[in-house]
This record gives C-alpha cells, structure tokens and sequence, in this order.
C-alpha cells in the first residue's frame, strides 16, 4: 500500500533541495547564452558522476578536437629547430598559426584554413614586392598611402566571401606590418621568399597530421552523434513514461494538489529556456510550501479522506473509466491492441531495459494498488526504477549538449561542397530532432505538475495502459532507427544475404520492423483517439462537475504532444534513409582527396572565369553602350564598397592600422635601459582585435589581455627552466610543454565566449617561450604584454570616436522586428488554421494544397524568426561590454528581453504544431461563436505591433495612453469566455464527444494561444525598459504577471491564474511570483508612472 506519511516526508526533502538551489542560483545575474555546455540545474555532489563527465570530456569530441590541435602544434614547432636557415622569429608564425585555425571539427575545415592563411599570405607578399619595387626607401612615407588604401580595399571585400574571409586579411596585415615595417631592411626579397614559404609550413602541418591522424568529416560525424542523439531520446522518452505511470498511478497528493500552473512548451534548443523552466519548477514547489492554501477545487470527499486515512485507495473501475478491451473503432468493430511488444510485455523484465548509461539513484516504489477488482493493466511494481528529477534533468541536460553540437556540426558541414545533396536532409533531421526534444520537456513538465484529481482519475487513467504501450513501441522503434543509422542501412541494400540462416540480410529485416512499428503505432492512435472519445462520451453521461475549459485544454495539450511525438517518428526514419543513399561509403582520407583538393586547385581559375564571363557579356552586348558600360561599372564599385554603410568598418580598420604602423615605425627599436620598442605586437593588435561593434572590439580586447597574461607567465617560467639545461633535453621540454599546454586551452577554444582568450593564451606561450629558445630575457614576456596593452588601448579609442558602430542601438529595432514578425506569424497561423474567413471545404485535394503551401511559407518566416533571435542572443556580451562605457546603465534588460522572447517563440511554434493539420467543417462549425472575440483578439495583437514600433521609434502613439497589454488580456479573457460557452451548450447537448478526436488538437491550440498572449504581455512590459538602457522604476514587479480568468459556467465563479517569469535583476535578487487581483496598477503606482515621465 502506498504510505502518504511517506511521501510526505520525501516531498519535504524534496522542497528542501529546491530552496537551496533557488537560493544559491539568485546570486548569479549572468546567463549563459552561446556556451554549448548546459549547467546542472541540481548541484548533487557526485563524484562518480563527475568523474564519468571529465571522461566523456577528454575522450569524447572535444578531447579529440584538443588533442588533435595539440599534435598539429607539436608538429609545426618542429621546424622552428631545424635549421633552414630562415628567420627564427618568422618561423615562430608556423606553430602559432595552427593555434589559431587547428580548433576545428572536421578535418576539411582544418585544411580551407590552410588554404585561407595561404591566400592572405600571397596577397600579401604581392603587395609587399610591388610597395619595394615602385616606392624608393627615401620616400617610404608614401607607402602609408599605399597600406591605408589596401587595407580598406581588402576589408571590403573580405564580407561574405569564401576563401578571402575576414582570417585571410587578419593574415595580410600581420605581414605587411613585418614585412614593410618592422623587420631589418636588407635582402627583402629573401624576406618576400621566407614569407610565402611559412604560410606553405603552416598549411602542410594541419593538412598531413589531419589527414594521417584520425581524418573526420563533418557530415559523417552528423550522422554518428545523430544516432547518439535518438538514443538518447529514447531513454528520455522512457523514463519519463515511467514516472508518468508511477504519478498516475499513485495520486501523490503533492503532486495532484499541487496548483496548476502553465508548464512550457518549448521547441527549440535554447539553454535560457531550459533553465527558466526549471526555475519555474522551482517557483510552484516554494509557493506550494509557501502558500498551500493556492490549491485547486477538488471534491471535498477525495481532501476528507486522505485526512483520514494513512493510505490512498483507488475506486474500483466504473462506466467512466471503459477498459480497453472493450473498445470499438469507428465502424463498430471491436478494436485490437497491438501487444506483440507493447503491453502484452512482462513487465517483471522491464528491468533491463531501464536506460544503462545511467544509474537512477532516487527510487519511486509503486507497490500494487488493490482496488477490490483484478484489472486487466499491470502496474509497476518495485522491481522497475523510475528516473526521479535528478536523473531525469540529467538526461535533459545531456540531450541538449547533443543537438548543440549537432547545430555546430551542420554548420560545419556546409564547407563539403559535394556533400551539398545531405544538406536539406541534415537540416530537417534536426529540425525534428529539436522538436522532439522540446516536445519530451513538456511532457515531462505536464507530469510534474499534475493535473486536477477528476480528470487524472476519470480521464487520464483509462488511457494509461494505451500510452504505455505507446511508450514502449516508440522506444522500440528509435532503437530500430539507431541500428540503421549505426550499420548503414539503405533500401538500395540487397535483401538477399546468404551468411543468414534464412537467407534475408539483417538491413531487409530491420527494414521490415520498423514498417510493422510504425503499423502498430497507428493502430496504438487510432485505439487511444477512440478510447479518449469514450471517455469523455462517459464523463458527459455522468453527474460529475463540469470540468473548466482551461484544465481540459491542458490535458489536451498534454496527449496530443505524446500523439505528436509518436508521429514524428516515421518521418525521421524516412530521412535517416535517405541521408544513408545518398552518403558516400569511401574513407575520409580517400574523399578528401577525390573531392577536397580539386576545389582548392580550381577555386582561383574558375573564380577569375566566371569573372571574365560576366565582363564579357557586357561588353559582347550590342545595346550596350560606353556610357551604360560606365554606369554598370559605377554601379557595381558603389555595391560592392560603399552601398548599405559597408564603408564604416574598413575605412575605421585602414585608419586604426595605419595610425598605428606611423606612429610604433618612427619609435622602432629604440631602447630605453632594458626597455624595447616592438611596435609589430601592437600593429598586430589593432589588426586582429578590431571588430565591426564597438562590444566586440571591447570583449575580443579584454580577452586578448587576459590570454596574453597568462601564456606570457607560462611561457616565462619555461624559459627559465630551459635555460638552465642543455639543448636536447631542452627541445623535449619545450614540445612536452607545448602539447600540455594547447590541449588544456583547446577546451577553453571550444568555448564560444572565450574562444579568442584560449587561443591568444597558447600562442603566446610559443611566442614567449620560442622567443627564449636561443637566449633567454626576463624582458620579452613583460614587453609583449605592455605592446598588447597599447594596442588594445588604442583600437579601443579608434572603435569609440571613429564611426563608432554600437550593437546596443541596433539591437532595440532588431528586438521590435522579431516581437512584430512573431505576432505576424502567429496572426497568419490562426487564420490558416481555423479559417476566420469563413470559408468550407469543398475540394479536400486542393485544401491540401493550399494548406502545404501556407504551412510552408509560415515554416521559413519561423526559421528567419529563430536565426534572427539567435543572432541577437550572440550579440548580448557586446552590448554588455558597449554599456560599461555608459554610466548609470545595464545590460540587464536586454537579457531579460531575450529571455522573454525565446519563451514566446516556443509558444509560437508550438502553436504552428497545434494548428498544422486541417479541422473539419464541422468543427469549425461548432466553434463559429468564437470567430468574433478571436478577431477582436487578432486585431488588438496588431495594434500591439505598432505600439512597440511608436515606442522604439519615437513615434506619437496612435492610441493615446491606451494600455494595450491590459487590452489584450481582456479581449483574451472575452475569447476565452466564449470557447467555454460554447463548449458548455456542446456539453449539455451531449455531442461534444462527437467532435473527438478532433477536439483533441483544437483544444490544444486554444491552449497555445492562451501561453502565447501572455507572454506577448509580458513582451510589451518589457520593452520600456530596453528603450531605457536599464532598469525601469516605472514598470513595477508585477507587471510580468498577466491575468487570465476562468469561468466555471456550472458554478458561475470566477478565478485567476497568473504566469511568472523569473528575471534577473541588478542587486542579484529574485523576483518572487505576486499574485495580483487585476492589471490596473494601485494610485501609487500610476503616481510614480506620471513622476518618472515628468522626469
């Protein structure tokens, strides 16, 4: 019997653990938003787990990516001692450079980066050569010109190129401040020669250690951690299948009682969103001790009896709750459960399949519930371990980490050029990957948070043993899946193998049972559909309340995602198929050979082709003349240079570089005591560090100091050491240390936001320890790191008071877009789906059509939505790093704003999902009555647009002091009203059952639609404070709560729900969820409003 003392006792223990970590969470107000890596929410102190975790860390991918680049360095510091006679500060450049452009996934991108270096080398050397032969040394002042006019010029074109990308100038200005400036003065063109030949070193090294050394690909890495991935689905999936039963099963009091709040529905792989979904986990829990009297109506004969009574006892099964053998499909026939390897399952066994990769320690023991009567269901019993939420945000965590990596492996992929045919399989592959996941998360939120007794005891415990075996067959059908994705699998294999004993080859078979799956699924839905129409045919036959229209959309929310999800599936087999016929079979080494290496031969030839082809057109046509040919030439220089403000950056580099060259060439070598000038660091800085945002000039800046600390400290301690001994032992010391040393940075490389400090750290290190090789100075690593000061100094100054470019500004009209193209989308969504129109099918064919054609347009403005926020959530650390310059200003805001907008845009997908499919005319039909306050919702969400687009501009607003959030949630409440008055008049016709299982997917949508306004809400709340650049006293706490109300039309009551989203605020206090009675602000409040405008 299931003790409730008990579970008491472990849901203390469990608030307990969650108050710790909320309240050591609140102490941080930076969020973590382009690290791949996605912190622990729960901080158990595991050693085991921490172990098992810095394994996977140096010998999964990132501890092949270091050790690769750690080899590649060691290899390429070889030739600084073997005597070729060259420059020894030259060839320094060759390991340093692998440091720089060795971090890389695949193998192929390692070897464009060599070819990229290599270009920007020839130029270079070509520029160089022309400056020495046409320019006399006496008149060497005229090649500032010369340097000022290049460096515009290939800064220009640098932007969205293939091969002269933005690394190849970093490659020219760096050599032209050697080769011009900075270096002695006589056999130039032995420097010239020197010079090329280098750039050659540096592409040799990573091409034949990458291709000797563990040769990767990225498209095939894709398909390997794609397998990695659904495995890790599927474990996820089940494990929250278990806890589902186990909650269901039980009726934990905390858990069934516990308030209902909106759990989220995200979509995509956002890191913020799964950590303030957590954190809303975390708000319900310390209400609910807070607050326990915030608890949902329930019958007060279910609350009288767990007084009374130690134990839980289920009632025995009723009319209400029909048991599946029982059922009857559409055509009247009995209906058959597919129980080959679903619910006919001996469920003693189940323990083996439990996921392996990790041990649950929290153990929910469900014993046997005796209710009077056998049932037909078999329960869990203790022998299965159910994942508790240690275990399962554990599997979250780890599930995210993997589509992230996925994301940067895709875009890793598109450099294969002639593996462009996989690239529309990759992208939908993980496409449906991510929605899978976030489809997984709210199903996992929809158990924690429980839903109302009646319905978990009258609706979703007649469905158990169908989701279960739902559960199973899914499980079953991605393990299917990972073994094809592993063995290659393909329809073009033979179905013949004569090394089986049936003679059928294993590819044929599994082929066959994936098929027969994905039979049985159907089968599983179309039983489940039928089941749930039964159920609620009962319910409404019954005496029991009328359940508000708000908990009814949420469960069915809640079944139609696991429908969704089981779908899904099919789709992603198709794909993994088709990735399989169309990926090539020969080994990395052989493709990039075959394939790789001609690009690279041919890439100048035909670019300087097709060049001359187009120049040939116009000049062959007859109807052009010289004066259409000098305006077409115009036209073309405008675009290519001065068109958009493309001028602002390169002509702000050309005057940081060359300012610098002037100004460090006259003070050259000059010598002050031990003091030297080295004016080549700091050149170099101006070049490497300034950026197009005065943020990320300011971040790339600080980071290059900090790397350039503490690889000039290394580096000076191993010159000390080498020193002293002699020089074999030296040489191993020097390449021991180099190999340690970048493969620890490596890991902090392939952390996005220090990427730069990671690199400029190891190839200081060379610098100053190489430096040291043959003489050793107590001086170099202190100079280098005074010359890298000055530097970051000076390309600060130049970014600041030369067309300074400030994200922050940009980012205010880039935020409105993306909240106007939301509410666009979502507006588009609604009408396609429940035609507001009023129009009837008549054409089902051509509906269809249509309906794929809208669906697809309303799929590419979600991607622009998702890369535009995405490159916004990129942009945060610049715009925090611009406001520090600006007093009495926070980044904080900004933050906030993201935060905000990555939760409305889940909604927003989420319901794109709910309203994919065609409805019928009958249930648009039955839904007529709320076309009205829908449309009078629409047209509000567009007066909310250009509100925030009067407030970003500085518009008038056209509405006056019109408050067009309260507005919102008002014309919501009205829709609101009116779906469950119409939903009411269908309840006591008793006909609501027939629009099941349809109403499944529509009440799924007006769920959507409610989470969706509310956020808009809070959006529009927001934005005050993003035009203020800080925090805003005017907009008080509560502002990010909206009210909905529901309407129980039986008892004619009325009651309010509330979402809260936790912010951070600048005294890295949280935010605690107010409930509030409405949205009008108390007179107090209104009179700080008018105050601070007046201000």
């Amino acid at each position: 019997m299931l003790v409730v003392d008990e579970d008491k006792m472990r849901y203390s223990n469990v608030q307990k653990e969650e108050e710790e970590i909320m309240n050591s969470s609140s102490n941080s107000n930076n969020i973590n938003m382009t690290i791949p890596k996605v912190q622990t929410i729960h901080n158990h102190k595991q050693p085991k787990d921490e172990t098992s975790s810095t394994k996977r860390r140096l010998f999964g991918l990132q501890g092949l990516i270091a050790f690769k680049e750690a080899l590649i360095t060691v290899v390429a510091s070889i030739v600084v001692f073997i005597p070729f006679g060259f420059n020894e500060n030259s060839l320094v450049l060759v390991p340093v450079f692998c440091v720089i452009i060795a971090n890389t996934l695949s193998t192929w991108t390692g070897v464009m980066n060599g070819t990229i270096v290599v270009l920007g080398t020839g130029v270079a050397t070509l520029f160089c050569y022309l400056n020495f032969l046409i320019i006399p040394h006496r008149h060497w002042w005229i090649t500032f010109i010369t340097t000022f006019i290049f460096t515009f010029i290939i800064a220009s074109l640098s932007v969205g190129r293939r091969w002269f990308t933005p690394l190849a100038v970093k490659k020219c200005l760096i050599d032209i401040a050697i080769l011009m400036y900075f270096s002695p003065l006589h056999d130039k063109n032995q420097q010239l020669w020197e010079n090329f030949v280098i750039g050659l070193m540096i592409m040799a090294s990573i091409t034949i250690v990458g291709m000797l050394v563990l040769p990767i690909l990225s498209t095939r890495l894709f398909v390997d951690k794609s397998a990695k991935t659904l495995d890790s689905i599927r474990h996820f999936f089940r494990g929250v299948g278990y806890q589902m039963e186990a909650r269901i099963n039980s009726e934990e009091p905390a858990v069934l009682l516990v308030k209902n709040y909106s759990f989220n529905f995200p979509m995509f792989p956002e890191t913020i969103d799964n950590q303030l979904m957590v954190l809303d986990e975390d708000n319900n829990l310390k209400e609910f001790k807070d607050n326990p009297s915030n608890l949902n109506t329930v019958d007060a004969s279910i609350l009288e009896s767990i007084k009374a009574s130690d134990t839980v006892l289920l009632p025995p099964p009723s009319s209400l709750s029909p048991q599946p053998s029982s059922l009857k499909d559409s055509n009247g026939n009995v209906a058959r459960l597919p129980i080959t390897r679903s619910t006919g399952m001996d469920r003693l066994g189940a323990e083996i399949l439990t996921p392996t990769y990790s041990e649950f320690d929290e153990t929910l023991d469900t014993p046997t519930i005796s209710t009077g009567q056998k049932r037909k269901k078999a329960v869990l019993t203790s022998s299965i371990k159910i994942p508790g939420e240690k275990e399962l945000h554990e599997m979250d965590n780890k599930l995210t980490n993997e589509i992230n990596r996925l994301t940067l492996l895709l875009a890793d992929s598109r450099a294969e050029k002639w593996n462009a045919t996989l690239m529309p399989h990759f992208e939908q592959l993980l496409s449906l990957l991510e929605i899978n996941h976030k489809q997984l998360l709210s199903i996992k939120l929809s158990v924690q948070h429980g839903f109302n007794p009646l319905i978990g005891k009258e609706i979703i415990l007649p469905m158990l043993p169908l989701l279960n075996s739902m559960i199973e067959e899914i499980y079953l059908q991605i393990g299917f899946m990972v073994e094809v994705i592993r063995k290659r699998y393909s329809p073009k294999d033979s179905p013949i193998d004569s090394k089986q004993p049936d003679g059928i080859s294993l590819s044929k078979k599994t082929r066959d049972l994936l098929q027969e799956s994905f039979d049985e699924t159907e089968a599983l839905l179309t039983v489940s559909q039928e089941m749930y129409k039964q159920v609620v045919g009962e319910y409404q036959k019954s005496n029991l309340p009328t359940l508000p229209a708000s908990e009814i959309t949420k469960v069915h929310f809640f079944i139609f995602g696991i429908f969704s999800f089981s779908r899904q599936q099919c789709k992603i087999t198709d794909i993994i198929y088709q990735i399989n016929c169309n990926i090539r079979r020969y080994t990395t080494s052989f493709e990039i050979i075959q394939y790789g290496f001609p690009i690279i031969l041919l890439a100048l030839p035909n670019y300087f082709y097709s060049h001359a082809i187009r120049i040939g057109r116009v000049f062959s046509n007859r109807e052009s003349s010289l004066k259409q040919i000098f305006k077409t030439s115009v036209e073309y220089f405008y675009n290519l240079f001065f068109a958009n403000k493309k001028w602002q950056f390169p002509l702000q580099l050309s005057i940081g570089f060359t300012s610098a060259v002037i100004g460090f060439w006259y003070f050259e070598g000059r010598r002050y005591n031990e003091f030297v000038v080295h004016g080549v660091w700091a050149c170099a800085t101006v070049g490497l560090v300034m950026s197009p945002s005065l943020g990320a000039t300011i971040t790339r800046g600080i980071h290059r100091v900090i790397g350039t600390l503490c690889g000039a400290l290394l580096g000076f301690v191993v010159g000390i050491i080498v020193d002293k001994v002699p020089t074999a032992p030296k040489i191993v010391i020097l390449m021991l240390v180099t190999f340690v040393w970048v493969f620890n940075v490596a890991f902090i490389q392939q952390d996005v936001r220090f990427s730069y400090a990671g690199a400029v750290a190891g190839l200081t290190y060379i610098i100053v320890a190489y430096g040291s090789y043959q003489s050793f100075s107590y001086y170099i690593g202190v100079l280098r790191s005074f010359h890298i000061v000055l530097g970051v100094v000076w390309v600060v100054i130049i970014s600041f008071f030369i067309f300074p470019y400030f994200t922050y500004r940009k980012s205010k009209v880039a935020l409105y877009e993306i909240t106007s193209n939301m509410c666009n989308t979502f507006i588009r969504i609604i009408e396609n789906g429940l035609r507001v129109d009023g129009r009837q099918i008549t054409d089902m064919e051509q509906e269809k059509l249509n309906q794929e054609k809208e669906n697809q347009e309303i799929a590419t403005s979600i991607r622009n939505i998702r890369m535009a926020l995405s490159k916004q959530k990129n942009s945060l650390y610049d715009i925090r790093s611009e406001l520090l310059l600006k007093p009495k200003t926070s980044s904080a805001p900004y933050f906030e704003m993201i935060e905000i907008l990555s939760r409305t845009f889940t909604r927003l997908v989420a319901t794109e999902a709910s309203f994919h499919s065609i409805f019928s005319n009958e249930i648009i039909l039955s839904m007529n009555p709320i076309l009205s306050s829908l449309n009078q919702l629409l047209d509000e969400l567009k007066k909310s647009n250009q509100d925030i687009k009067t407030l970003v501009y500085n518009m008038n607003r056209p509405y006056g002091d019109e408050d067009i959030p309260k507005v919102l949630a008002d014309d919501f409440n009205k829709l609101d009203t009116s779906f469950q008055a119409v939903r009411h008049k269908l309840l006591r016709k008793k006909i609501l059952f027939n629009l099941h299982p349809e109403m499944i997917q529509f009440g799924s949508g007006m769920y959507c639609i409610r989470d969706f306004i509310k956020h808009v809400c809070i959006v529009l709340r927001a934005f005050p404070k993003i035009k203020k650049d800080r925090r805003s006293k005017s907009i008080p706490q509560y502002d990010h709560q909206i009210e909905m109300k529901e309407i129980n039309q039986d008892k004619t009551t009325t009651t309010t729900s509330t979402i809260d989203i936790p912010l951070n605020n600048d005294n890295n206090i949280k935010q605690q969820p107010t409930e509030i009675p409405s949205l009008v602000a108390p007179p107090q409040i209104e009179e700080e409003k008018r105050n601070e405008t007046e201000k």
